[in-house]
């Protein structure tokens, strides 16, 4: 991990080495859109690329059906 000075915050080492290049050379990017972790939120689906799955939550499925 290391430390993002913009975002105030700890990323993934290469991650943040990344969005340093991307600083270097003008290349806009946002807060938001920089998830990391084992498992991640996709416009709404469940993606654990470990597993290889993708879900979608209970409430939204139920959404869904409705």
């Amino acid at each position: 991990m290391l430390w993002y000075e913009p975002y105030k915050k700890d990323l993934p080492a290469k991650q943040t080495q990344l969005l340093q290049l991307w600083d270097e050379l003008g290349i806009p990017h946002e807060e938001p859109k920089q998830l990391w972790g084992t498992k991640l939120t996709i416009i709404g689906f469940d993606v654990d690329p470990n597993a290889m799955t993708i879900t979608m939550p209970h409430q939204a499925c139920m959404d869904l059906i409705e």
